[in-house]
């Protein structure tokens, strides 16, 4: 099976040596998004998961896929409890990038992530 690995330095870059997604036959395996060097980098969990979500779609479209094509998410917080607290404006997020089809989404509370900043993490996973 081909491997091909991709980076979006203008979209989403990375701050390390790994590849930013993966295409695997007809799978895409996008490594963990955040919204680090956004305007919403310091922003509320909101705002983060609002920009997470955007830079997946737009890699997606990049590759001429849409986010109807991701069947699995995880995502990664640094508060459960501020997940909950903003419970209804991170469903409204979902909602208008999802737009009713929603794939499964892993929720992990984690103790920090990369970046003191992020507070939010998102690892997806595509069908081609």
């Amino acid at each position: 099976m081909d491997v091909s690995y991709h980076n979006y330095p203008d979209i989403a870059p990375t701050i390390g040596n790994y590849s930013r997604a993966a295409r695997a036959g007809d799978m895409f395996f996008f490594a963990g998004t955040t919204a680090g060097g956004t305007d919403a980098e310091h922003g509320d969990l909101p705002s983060q998961v609002r920009a997470t979500l955007d830079r997946i779609r737009r890699i997606l479209e990049r590759e001429g896929q849409s986010l109807g094509d991701v069947v699995r998410l995880v995502t990664y917080v640094t508060s459960i409890g501020e997940w909950r607290a903003h419970g209804a404006t991170i469903g409204g997020i979902f909602e208008e990038f999802f737009q009713g089809r929603y794939p499964p989404n892993t929720l992990i509370g984690i103790a920090e992530l990369a970046e003191p900043t992020m507070k939010v993490e998102i690892e997806a996973t595509a069908v081609f």
